[in-house]
């Protein structure tokens, strides 16, 4: 995919999240990775601060819609999976 490639600072150290966005900001894949499952490391809230704030975003998967502003500074959950190295994908597309 054509696009800029992001690699996100995390505060949770369980998790790794990366993201390719297109240019104009209408199209973003996010892949987050969890190390081990722990009761107390298993939740973190996950931003997407460069995604237009004016635009909605659908979720390809569970058709969520979400607002660019609300990726940005509220960001989304990922469920509580009770395994160790599991991978989320998400596929967000302007609406």
């Amino acid at each position: 995919m054509n696009g800029v490639f992001y690699r996100h600072e995390m505060s949770n150290k369980n998790y790794e999240m990366w993201s390719i966005c297109n240019e104009n900001r209408s199209e973003c894949h996010v892949m987050i990775f969890q190390k081990m499952y722990s009761p107390l490391l298993s939740h973190e809230r996950f931003t997407i601060p460069y995604l237009d704030q004016d635009m909605d975003y659908c979720e390809e998967e569970s058709n969520l819609i979400y607002g660019g502003d609300e990726l940005a500074s509220i960001g989304f959950y990922v469920p509580i999976i009770k395994e160790d190295f599991h991978v989320f994908e998400y596929h967000f597309k302007s609406c």
